[in-house]
Order: C-alpha cells, then structure tokens, then sequence
C-alpha cells in the first residue's frame, strides 16, 4: 500500500468528533503535583517548548529519557515515579508506563516543512555527529547518516538513501504517535500505514493539550490551560535549522518524493487542524465563563515573605530566563529570551543596602560592562569586579527604591547585544539568543562592614 493512499481500514474513526474525548478539553486537569510527559517529534518546536516546561520545574524533577533503551527497565519505571516532566523523542505509548496517567502534551508540524527542516539539520549537524561517534557518545549509523545528506541534494537523498529517508523525513509524526518504543527501535523501512494513521489520530486526541508549530501562540495558550496557568512565558526559538531554503524554492520532483514519504503525516495533520481549532474555541468559551463567575476577594492576602538571596539552582520567579543548567557543579540561568530579565528580591533588614550579582559569563563582553540593571524599574549604577567563577556586578541601592521588609522587589537587567553562539562559530549548535549568566543574586544590608 502506498503512503500517500487515502483509504481506511474498516471502522477507523476519522472526524474530530469521533475521536475527541469531551473529558480531554473541558481544562486543565493536571495540579502542581501532577507529571507532564512531552512526547518530542524532532524539528517540530519540541526543544523550544522542552526549555519553556523546564523553567517550571527544578531540575531535580526533570527527566530526559533518550530512547536508546525501547524496552522500560525497573529503573527507568522507578525514574518515572521520582520526576515530573520527562521528555524525549519517544513514542505516545510510553504513558501505559506510569503508575497514574501524567498530562500529555506533543507537538505537530506540517509534514513537508518538517521534513525540508530534518533533511537540512542533519546536514547542519553533520559534523557534530561524526565527532561524537567518533568518541563513543554518538550513534555511528546516525553520524553517517547525516554525512550522506551532506554530499548530495535531497532529491538524490531520498532516491539513494530510501531507507534513511523513511527514517527521518518520512511519517514520523504518526509513527511516534502510534508505534511502541520497540517497534521504532526495530525500524525495518517500514513507513507508517493507515492502521497507524487510525492510532495516532486517536492518541493525538487523548492528549491533555497539543500544539502546532504554524500556531504557536496559540499553541502556548492551550498549553498553559491544560496546566492550570495563566501565562507560561516567552518561547526562545531554540535548535533552529539554520540554512534550510524556504519551501517554495523546491523543484517539482522533489516535492512529488516528499509528498510520497509523508502521505499520513499529511492526513494525520489535517485532523489535527481541525482538532485544533475546536479546542481553541472550546478553551475560550471556559475562560469566558470562568472570568464571568470570578469575584475579587473581600480582603487582600498579605504578601508572602521573599527571600532576598536567589541561587539559580531552581527556575527563577522572575520573567526572560531559560532553564537553570549546570557546568562544573555551579548552577546558573542565561538571560535572553528578552531583551530585559527580572528576578524579584526581599528587602531585608537595615538602612543601607546592596545589591551583588554574580555573573559566570557573557555572550558579548558589552552584555556585563553596559549591562542595565534597574531597582523596581529606576535604573542604578553598577560596578564590576572580577569573582571567583566570573564577575561581581554591585550596585548601591537607595532605601527608598525599596519595598517594605520581607516585600518582593523587581530587579531587572538588559543586555545591549543579545547573542546566538551558533552566528559566532560553526560547530556551536546553540542557536538561544543570550545575554549574561547569572549564578548569584542578592539584596543585602551593608549597615556594618560584616
């Protein structure tokens, strides 16, 4: 049976209506405590919105599985109980594995356009690939998979390599969504068929929130109300595939053989537009009824005493932060995903106050010595010494800058140039735009020289 065929097996379900769970869209579902598992389809936004989840999670309870193992070992069962979000670029059914159903949340994109993405990031990282089989952390047949999408055009790619082509350009998104772990590890050539078609358009249906790579504000919407949030932040185009040419410069052929390869993905993303929209229109009839019986409380909380010193080993309250990482066992958080990022500090006691950041590096050296860093939005003067793992930013902060004791500040800093190191050298894959690490941050009384 060809990909591209359009028949069904007998009694496949092929509406939205048919397919969706009411349960699966009347909100969100999860609750602080709950697992998110991300079911990543490559070059599909997936690392983009595996950065978005990770800043709201520490990174303790971060699992990445990478699919290398298909068959779930005791371990990695146990790992599914001790974290909550798992990721990786393994399939829809891995849920049958945990002990309580997480939220389920995956990511779609119009076939030709991922596919056009995949073949030209294989050849993006090729030579990355290569070095890291060569030293044992990478997978060989991978490294000379994506050598040979180096030395030909995607046309001869596909026609020369069929077997690769299936593998990375093909109905990708319809196999994760509806082969088991084993069964994709096993891959044989086998292109997704119809039957597969049926499962993934059902799987895709069960999933607390999904989205699409051509919609993605909407997307982050939808997201954010299936975990019970109002905003999730701003989303960093993250492992972008840099020199993909746009998709009408391909020649007939070549879309002819791409539309062969993607026949399912392409009926699988037809149902998932229109599944989309109907949980677009059906989140915003929730939000208007829930904003019309929402009433202000009769009497104003007291606000929560906040710490005036932030290590930057969990995700930072404030906005324009990626995920914490770690490098040689110190933990810190990149600014840039706008140009201006806030962390908020308490006032602690005392009449004289400082302000110290410790700043591990900077994309661009203007980004920390014309770093602008403001106090509940006045902008103050800083001073840099070097630190013990970087620089020491201070800055005297005047009493009446500040909130009362124990009160939430906003500290905010704006980087001049914002940076993508994959622009500064080409073997960096790293394609974030980056300001300045931070590792410390602190809001301190100076009123005696202890």
């Amino acid at each position: 049976m060809s990909s591209g065929s359009s028949s069904f097996p007998e009694g496949a379900a092929q509406t939205v209506e048919e397919l969706s769970p009411p349960d699966k869209v009347g909100g969100p579902k999860t609750s602080q405590g709950s697992r998110v598992y991300f079911v990543r389809i490559p070059k599909t936004a997936s690392s983009s919105f595996t950065e978005l989840l990770a800043r709201l999670f520490p990174p303790s309870e971060i699992l990445f599985l990478s699919g290398e193992d298909p068959n779930p070992t005791e371990s990695t069962l146990q790992d599914l109980l001790s974290h909550r979000f798992i990721h990786g670029h393994l399939p829809y059914s891995l849920v049958n594995f945990f002990p309580e159903r997480p939220l389920v949340f995956t990511l779609l994109r119009d076939p030709i356009d991922r596919s056009l993405s995949a073949f030209h990031y294989m050849r993006q990282s090729a030579i990355s690939r290569v070095k890291a089989a060569e030293e044992g952390t990478g997978a060989q047949i991978g490294a000379r998979q994506c050598l040979q999408a180096t030395r030909m055009t995607l046309r001869e790619f596909i026609r020369t390599e069929p077997a690769a082509a299936t593998l990375h350009l093909g109905n990708v998104q319809a196999r994760l969504l509806s082969m088991t772990a084993a069964e994709i590890a096993q891959f044989n050539g086998r292109n997704a068929d119809c039957t597969d078609l049926a499962l993934a358009k059902k799987h895709l249906s069960e999933c607390d929130a999904f989205g699409l790579v051509e919609r993605l504000a909407e997307s982050k919407q939808l997201l954010a109300f299936a975990l019970g949030r109002t905003h999730l932040g701003e989303l960093a185009w993250i492992n972008k595939t840099r020199t993909r040419p746009p998709r009408d410069e391909i020649d007939g052929e070549t879309r002819e053989a791409l539309e062969e390869l993607t026949g399912i993905d392409r009926q699988l993303y037809v149902y998932a537009r229109d599944l989309f929209e109907q949980r677009y229109h059906e989140m915003e009839g929730n939000l208007r009824r829930s904003y019309s019986r929402h009433s202000p409380p009769a009497v104003a909380p007291e606000p929560e005493v906040v710490p005036s010193l932030l290590h930057f080993n969990n995700p930072p309250s404030g906005e324009g932060w990626y995920a914490p990482e770690i490098l040689d066992g110190r933990w810190f958080c990149w600014t840039g995903i706008t140009p201006e990022s806030s962390i908020h500090l308490g006032t602690p006691a005392g009449t004289r106050f400082e302000l110290r950041l410790e700043v591990v590096h900077a994309a661009a050296p203007e980004n920390l010595f014309e770093m602008i860093v403001a106090v509940n939005g006045v902008n103050v003067p800083i001073q840099i010494s070097s630190g013990t793992f970087g620089h020491m930013v201070t800055a005297s902060v005047e009493p009446a800058l500040l909130r009362g004791l124990g009160q939430a500040n906003q500290i905010s800093l704006r980087s001049p140039r914002l940076v993508r190191p994959c622009e500064c050298d080409s073997e960096n894959d790293d394609s974030r735009l980056l300001g300045v690490s931070v590792q410390r941050a602190e809001l301190l009384c100076v009123d005696s020289e202890s």
